[in-house]
């Protein structure tokens, strides 16, 4: 029953490393997803326990996270991403 705000979906774990450190993101969550049979990594901004609070999370973005797009998600879809991107991998190794 727990919502995440997810900021960005890049292609590979490279490129998602890159990001957060030329915008200089520290201690953030990330994970690796599948949508539409591709491998995706995204940044997580936070997980919340009601729908509401992860919209007030992503419509108040601290300044240097404001060129964000935030999407509020459910956890549970969040979890399906991450297990059928270790099907698709065959690890959870990311």
């Amino acid at each position: 029953n727990f919502f995440v705000v997810q900021l960005v979906a890049v292609k590979t774990k490279a490129a998602l490393e890159q990001y957060a450190e030329r915008h200089r993101l520290r201690n953030m969550s990330a994970a690796r997803v599948e949508k539409d049979g591709e491998l995706f990594y995204i940044l997580l901004l936070g997980i919340y326990e009601t729908r509401s609070r992860a919209e007030r999370a992503a419509a108040n973005l601290p300044p240097e996270f404001r060129e964000f797009t935030p999407w509020v998600r459910s956890m549970g879809s969040l979890q399906a991403a991450i297990a059928r991107a270790n099907s698709l991998t065959g690890t959870d190794q990311v």
